[in-house]
């Protein structure tokens, strides 16, 4: 599951993860709004998070009957682990397993951390004018995606992330556009994202997992980057450490930010081939 409303990531399997599918049959999901669900696009009145959970679950039970198989691992990257938690929460019986990617806690309390980081990194490094420019805007949440733009684009410069070695590079999702799979218009699809992250984006502030979600009832692990925003890092922490699960683990990836697994495949596919095994990775 890709990480924001009207995302894909068929570019990102597709370069960065061809040898999880020589262990797996993986299915890429492009949610409402995305390059091959562009049908599904909604109205801004009926674009909610309760929507985007029913797709999941639409899409794991339509994945069980088509292949046969009950035995669905959910991966869910970033934005949409939100969705895929909650998924997994109300219908344990449709998944082995979770794997949460870069997973959120609460958007609200990350992003004001985030903001704090980056106005302090900006007069640090003498980039005054955005540092003031923050100032007056004031820490978020804002009303639409466009605000966001200044935590967004200087998070690479804020954060920093060692891609030497690394399969993906900075340009993230941009980058894995020029795949086979997508058609000259589904490729201009891929910016509907925007969109639905102007639309729901909104309507999650209030979701906080420490209070929202204290256990599951299938095994979970979680992969992050040791290069992750760092606030993104002390909010998990917290919430891992009261998290309750039949079997939970968790891989931190040295040098690798956000998008762990399409920068460091290498390290990312052992990790779920022992899934395929009983009890999977190590946890406890």
């Amino acid at each position: 599951m890709p990480g924001p409303p009207g995302g894909s990531e068929i570019g990102g399997v597709r370069r960065h993860l061809p040898e999880l599918e020589q262990r797996f049959v993986v299915a890429v999901w492009d949610r409402a709004g995305g390059p091959r669900s562009w049908s599904g696009f909604r109205a801004p009145s009926d674009w909610r998070l309760d929507d985007e959970v029913d797709d999941l679950v639409a899409v794991a039970r339509h994945l069980r009957k088509r292949l046969g198989r009950d035995r669905i691992h959910l991966v869910a990257h970033s934005g949409g682990t939100i969705a895929g938690l909650l998924a997994v929460r109300q219908h344990p019986e449709l998944f082995a397993a979770y794997v949460g990617v870069g997973q959120v806690v609460s958007l609200r309390e990350a992003d004001r951390s985030q903001y704090a980081d980056t106005v302090a990194w900006a007069r640090r490094t003498g980039r005054t004018a955005l540092a003031d420019r923050m100032t007056a805007q004031g820490p978020p949440p804002y009303r639409d995606v466009w605000a966001y733009e200044p935590l967004l684009t200087n998070e690479a410069g804020a954060f920093p992330v060692d891609r030497e070695g690394a399969s993906e590079d900075e340009t993230g999702t941009v980058g894995n556009l020029g795949v086979s799979e997508y058609s000259l218009l589904e490729k201009v699809h891929l910016f509907g994202f925007l969109d639905g992250w102007d639309v729901l984006y909104p309507r999650l502030q209030e979701i906080d997992f420490r209070r929202d979600v204290r256990q599951l009832a299938v095994p979970a692990y979680f992969v992050d980057g040791a290069q992750e925003v760092p606030g993104r890092l002390r909010l998990f922490d917290e919430w891992y450490a009261q998290l309750q699960a039949p079997r939970k683990d968790r891989l931190v990836i040295p040098r690798a930010g956000h998008r762990s697994m399409f920068e460091r495949p290498e390290a990312f596919v052992p990790y779920l081939d022992r899934l395929r095994t009983d009890g999977g990775p190590g946890g406890n």
